[in-house]
């Protein structure tokens, strides 16, 4: 999946930014969600690379538990063939909880 699908995927459901929200106006309300490039599967046959699947990492930003966030987003991500796993931390910094995605 490109950077701009995901983005557009994403967008659906969540303000959405890459990396972080430098140049935008302002980080909007949670939940919101950002996307990280992490690097490339590549799948060898020949001596030569036959497919590869780029991998992100996808945060959910939310204030409080946020159940029904959480839900919408792994629903897009079912609906759209998208294999996943998930983490859950309290970011003191920003006082807010953060859901991870491996995608």
């Amino acid at each position: 999946m490109t950077p701009e699908k995901l983005y557009l995927l994403l967008s659906t459901k969540f303000p959405t930014a890459e990396t972080d929200w430098t140049g935008h106006e302002r980080v909007p309300e949670p939940p919101f969600a950002v996307y990280l490039f992490r690097g490339i599967d590549n799948i060898c046959a020949d001596n030569r690379v036959y497919a590869s699947e780029n991998r992100y990492t996808v945060e959910l930003y939310v204030r409080k538990r946020d159940y029904h966030s959480e839900k919408k987003l792994e629903d897009l991500f079912d609906k759209n063939d998208i294999f996943w796993n998930k983490d859950k931390i309290w970011n003191r910094e920003l006082g807010l909880f953060q859901v991870i995605y491996e995608i």
